[in-house]
């Protein structure tokens, strides 16, 4: 073929490639978008409520990525940089896209054989698996194959050796912590305060709510001392006096009434005091009065509180943070719902079946809104609630869980494992069917798990919530858990995570039914 023939023929097949090629530059450009936007929510993942709990869902695979470095950096900040660098490249330098995609093959397939022999999976890092593998058949040359192969098996060896998954590093650098949050090393393995404490999530929070409580009574009555002695030094009284002035409003107790007091010895509860029937009765009076007349004096501190301004700076704790793994417990709502809510029950707890009513009743007011998740906690303290919670698990095999569930919280006097059947056949299941499935190991199983997960979380005692991360223990009442899911919503709309700090939270003792 002459000189001037193969000349055509090369402006020929170039000008038919350019569409192709601008083509594919779009595609590119399209890629590497959605490669910034996927390493950005990985980035973010701790931060954003939403793509945490997207993450929850699917395992702890980008806690397990977080690990991992290249060089001392992140996983995630460098795919940002990876792909904002090719991005750049197509502006300016668009030869030069094909040397860049190769490397980035051979580090990501470094990362899958990571997942793969570490046994987790990251959701961000299989997307953005995928992309890599388009960008490379984007721009698969077969003129260049070689030098394709050998860039991404450079990029392989490359990546296996620089990627650190903590060893090597110092104790706080492997978990992203502090010095100060290190409690142990075992060989290259690290145990954090919150290794420690998210066990003890539950226990360590009623042990800062009574802190809390103390600090707080003490607070008050400082503050409402402050009050009166501001108001009796503006009309000119000792503190004494005006104590005296509003204690006044009740009369004392009568004559007849200590002589009751003394003669029976019911003042004896009070305090030892011994002494000459008028210097006890003395303080008999004296107590009754004061005893009568607090409510009056904390009332009128209330009212100085709209007179005199009064800051309170003293926090409340806040609910816990925690993690749950929920795997494919039964759940309602939609699946992509900005709030889960997981609730740890026992069939048998007394708490749980009276706090049940306020359960349906939010349920059914946040069904379009929310997630709700439900875990099985049986105590051991309860014999026959591992059984009653397999019943549940074997009729969710059959579509009933939920109704299934009702029966068990519902019936009075109390279920037991010998009326399983009988309340399967109720709702019309196949009792051969509900038998082989009771009889499944892999029933047992999966119970075990939820129990297993709970005691990771920290739960301690049924009913336990955790709304977006958040445990709160106890069944709140219906005013109480409204207001935390509406907070727990306004959060995932504006991205926000505040303190939730809900008034009157405290747990009574006997409202929740704790692990012995």
């Amino acid at each position: 073929m002459s000189y001037p023939r193969r000349m055509d023929r090369m402006r020929k097949n170039r000008n038919m490639s350019k569409p192709c090629r601008h083509k594919h530059a779009r595609t590119t450009g399209t890629v590497i978008c959605a490669g910034l936007t996927i390493s950005l929510l990985s980035a973010l993942e701790g931060r954003i409520p939403v793509v945490a709990a997207f993450c929850g869902w699917l395992g702890d695979g980008c806690r397990e990525t977080a690990r991992y470095d290249l060089l001392g950096l992140p996983i995630a900040p460098l795919g940002i940089i990876y792909y904002a660098f090719l991005g750049l490249l197509c502006l300016r330098m668009p030869s030069w896209r094909f040397w860049t995609v190769m490397p980035g093959v051979g580090f990501e397939l470094v990362l899958v054989k990571t997942m793969v022999e570490d046994h987790f999976f990251c959701v961000f890092c299989a997307a953005n698996f995928l992309l890599i593998i388009m960008l490379c058949l984007l721009h698969f040359d077969w003129s260049r194959r070689w030098q394709m192969l050998a860039m991404i098996l450079l990029a392989y060896v490359a990546g296996g050796l620089l990627i650190n998954n903590g060893q090597g590093k110092t104790p706080a650098d492997a978990q992203g912590q502090s010095p100060e949050s290190v409690l142990a090393t075992v060989g290259d393995d690290v145990i954090t305060v919150t290794d420690v404490e998210r066990p003890l999530v539950s226990p360590l929070h009623k042990l800062r709510q009574e802190i809390y409580q103390m600090q707080n009574a003490v607070l008050q009555t400082r503050v409402n001392d402050l009050l009166l002695e501001q108001e009796a030094r503006d009309k000119g009284l000792s503190f004494d006096q005006l104590v005296a002035k509003i204690r006044g409003q009740i009369p004392p107790p009568t004559p007849r009434m200590l002589d009751h007091y003394y003669e029976t010895g019911l003042y004896r509860m009070w305090g030892n005091w011994d002494g000459p029937e008028q210097e006890v009765k003395t303080k008999i009076r004296e107590y009754l009065h004061n005893r009568d007349t607090n409510q009056l004096l904390l009332d009128h501190c209330q009212q100085l509180r709209e007179v005199y301004p009064v800051a309170i700076f003293l926090k409340e704790p806040p609910l816990p943070l925690t993690r749950v793994r929920v795997g494919d417990a039964p759940s309602l709502g939609p699946t992509n719902a900005s709030v889960t809510v997981i609730e740890f029950s026992d069939y048998l707890c007394p708490a749980c079946r009276k706090g049940h009513e306020v359960v349906r009743q939010i349920r059914e007011k946040y069904k379009a809104n929310i997630r709700w998740v439900f875990m099985d906690y049986p105590l051991d303290r309860h014999p026959g609630a591992r059984e009653l919670a397999l019943a549940a698990r074997a009729a969710e095999e059959q579509g009933k869980f939920w109704e299934y569930q009702e029966l068990l919280f519902t019936r009075s006097p109390k279920p037991t494992p010998s009326e399983a059947t009988a309340y399967a056949e109720e709702l019309g299941l196949d009792p051969v069917r509900f038998q082989q499935s009771l009889a499944d190991p892999a029933l047992a199983k999966g119970l075990q798990a939820s129990i297993s997960e709970a005691r990771e979380a920290g739960v301690s005692s049924t009913p336990t919530f955790i709304i977006n991360g958040r445990m709160r223990t106890g069944t709140p009442s219906f005013e109480e858990f409204s207001k935390l899911i509406d907070q727990a919503l306004a959060e995932a709309a504006t991205n926000i995570r505040k303190e939730p700090t809900p008034e009157g939270h405290n747990t009574p003792k006997d409202s929740s039914d704790h692990q012995r």
